[in-house]
């Protein structure tokens, strides 16, 4: 399943960086990004960051569930199943920093659809 990356027209950058044409529903550690990495070969990824948009303390728990996913994905590296941990960076809302992740798309069938 390779994609191509989006045109300019049709997607967003973040962080300088990753080309993103959209975003997952919110879950428990903010926004995913369907994106690219424009400096890794188009390198398909999904970014997790707090909702830029949420109130702080939402923002809060959003960080702390994005180090504890990143703490997991550190442990894990290498493991065969799972998608690896790509990178991790930081961005400012207002005046506060949030962490942010970035890990390989996973490929394949989606479990809900299978069963």
């Amino acid at each position: 399943m390779s994609e191509t990356p989006p045109q300019s027209g049709r997607s967003s950058i973040f962080d300088n960086r990753y080309r993103y044409d959209h975003i997952y529903p919110r879950g428990r550690s903010g926004e995913t990004l369907r994106a690219w990495d424009t400096q890794d070969n188009d390198r398909l990824v999904v970014v997790k960051r707090p909702a830029p948009q949420d109130a702080p303390p939402m923002r809060a728990a959003q960080q702390v569930s994005i180090g504890n996913e990143r703490k997991s994905l550190e442990r894990l590296t290498g493991h065969p199943v799972l998608t690896e941990l790509r990178g991790v960076g930081t961005f400012r809302v207002g005046n506060q920093t949030h962490d942010y992740i970035v890990m390989d798309r996973a490929e394949g069938d989606i479990i809900a659809d299978v069963v």
